[in-house]
């Protein structure tokens, strides 16, 4: 998944990548969990800071897993795979 320096997730290009996915998902190939399609984001609390805070992202992700839901899955798995990066979660 992207989210890494130059090409950040945010709220302005978040309705058109959850499109996108939501169409990857119906591939038969796609990675599932317990038959719930797999998201990871890096870097996730430039994700965070991107949506103004946790409780907006909380929101936003489950708005999209219930439209995953309302796609036939039974939701959909969010992961997020910390930074590791001068300004990532261990913040050297």
């Amino acid at each position: 998944m992207a989210n890494h320096d130059g090409y950040r997730i945010n709220p302005q290009n978040w309705p058109a990548l959850k499109e996108h996915w939501k169409n990857a998902f119906k591939d038969s190939t796609y990675l599932k969990a317990d038959g719930k399609p797999l998201i990871i984001f890096f870097d996730p609390a430039n994700l965070v800071a991107s949506f103004g805070g946790a409780d907006v992202l909380r929101t936003v992700l489950n708005n999209f897993r219930d439209e995953v839901s309302a796609m036939g899955f039974p939701g959909a798995v969010i992961a997020g795979c910390p930074s590791t990066s001068v300004n990532g979660i261990l913040g050297r």
